[in-house]
């Protein structure tokens, strides 16, 4: 159920709740929320509550209301079937054990949220219903008496590093497991599938030495003017029949490449998807990861332009031309990708997933892009309707990202990919690198 809107300006701070009241505060104002009776939020409830009433899952609990039996009733009705429960456009999450206070939490709830469970009376079973589109795909968790656990009745597992426990965001690395849904719609990607032998490729794993790569964690006391040059290593796919021929590829610069490798499966993308939906090409892994938030924007595309590009260009038969390159990078790392296309001119295409384009950062990067007159670029923009946001704390790298796509348009370029109704992270970003490498390096070019 939607709930009034309070404030129009950030609220960082709980509420707080006092003789039957809330409290809630923002930057500017307090306020104070009557709770009315049961009669009278049960009356005010939208259409929807009528809705779930006629799918199967609010008949089942209808019909639980009024049975002795209740046990008997839902082994019968939980048999066989397929979690979380999906019907229509609706979603029904359900947990049955042990615990007294059950919560969903998730993409499509948010950071730093989760919607409780509505517990039957006299069982172990508890429920929350939530309507999606028809083509989602989104992970959550259960928090059982506030610990989180995978769904039990649910064996879809994946892994994200982009939240911790309680959907807080995850700064400190490492990784957790979540649980994973889909609507009747949504196909899972085929090119991930396990290709044939005759189709792969090969990776070569280089050391380089950077004198403009530095450190982002520096011992106490460190100047970065102290620090030697930085060793980092770079992995290069090499298309089938690279080795037994002459002709020349252009080139994808991947940056975050260790996860875009593990995370990601871009190497198994690029085996199933060269010669069947795109032209061979060499593809670059950037391993060296770039900072979550801050450091030094000139480093990356410094190190870029005067030492990896001329490196790759010189040991490997590459179309040298700024046409022929790519920058690509998800979540912090598109903002390197943005940084190294735009700033150096050394290439002409650019793929984004959820970049980090907070309000307060879009002023910069849009001081170094000048438009498509003056910087021409081919474009690929995409994130996730239940992209990582927060709507309490009033920020949303989804929306973020659609009016971000929306000024670069303003600047006269074209901007391909857009919303996809799946969550944040890697388990969501890898479903589209089809249409990444597609639009980049189609068939024929």
């Amino acid at each position: 159920t939607a709930l009034p809107k309070v404030f129009d300006d950030l609220a960082w701070c709980t509420p707080a709740f006092a003789n039957g009241r809330i409290y809630p505060r923002s930057l500017s104002e307090i306020a104070r929320i009557d709770i009315g009776s049961p009669t009278e939020v049960i009356a005010s409830q939208p259409d929807g509550a009528a809705e779930l009433a006629r799918t199967s899952f609010g008949r089942f609990l209808t019909q639980l209301e009024s049975t002795p039996d209740k046990t008997a009733l839902i082994d019968a009705f939980l048999k066989s079937k397929e979690f979380p429960l999906v019907e229509g456009d609706w979603v029904h999450f359900v947990y049955r054990g042990p615990g007294t206070d059950l919560a969903v939490g998730g993409d499509i709830i948010g950071a730093r949220q989760e919607r409780s469970m509505h517990h039957v009376d006299g069982t172990d079973l508890f429920h929350c219903s939530m309507r999606s589109e028809p083509d989602t795909r989104s992970n959550y968790l259960f928090m059982r008496d506030y610990a989180d656990i995978l769904d039990p009745l649910n064996p879809r597992k994946t892994t994200t590093v982009q939240l911790t426990k309680d959907m807080e965001i995850n700064f400190t690395g490492g990784e957790m497991e979540m649980s994973w849904f889909s609507m009747p719609q949504w196909t899972p990607p085929r090119f991930l599938d396990e290709p044939s032998p005759s189709q792969r490729g090969t990776i070569e794993t280089k050391e380089l030495v950077s004198d403009i790569l530095k450190d982002t964690m520096l011992p106490p006391g460190t100047s970065p003017t102290e620090l030697g040059p930085v060793k980092h290593t770079v992995d290069i796919y090499l298309p089938r029949g690279y080795q037994s021929g002459n002709e020349r590829y252009p080139v994808a610069y991947i940056f975050d490449g260790t996860a875009a490798k593990q995370r990601g499966e871009f190497p198994r993308a690029l085996d199933n998807l060269i010669g069947q939906r795109m032209r061979p090409i060499i593809a670059v892994f950037v391993n060296k990861k770039p900072p979550m938030f801050g450091g030094d924007p000139e480093m990356f595309p410094r190190m870029f332009s005067e030492e990896l590009v001329p490196y790759i260009d010189e040991h490997y038969r590459t179309v040298a031309k700024p046409e022929a390159r790519a920058c690509i990078g998800n979540g912090p790392a598109a903002n390197i990708a943005m940084n190294c296309a735009f700033k150096t001119g050394k290439a002409r295409k650019v793929a984004m997933q959820s970049a980090f384009v907070m309000d307060s950062m879009q002023g910069a990067l849009l001081d170094m892009i000048q438009g498509a007159d003056k910087n021409p670029m081919q474009i690929y923009m995409d994130w996730g309707k239940y992209d990582m946001r927060n709507p309490h704390e009033n920020w949303d790298i989804g929306d973020s990202n659609r009016r971000f796509a929306d000024k670069l348009r303003g600047l006269g370029y074209t901007i391909a990919g857009g919303e996809a109704n799946d969550g944040c992270g890697w388990s969501s970003w890898r479903n589209r690198t089809d249409k990444i490498f597609e639009t980049l390096f189609p068939t024929g070019s």
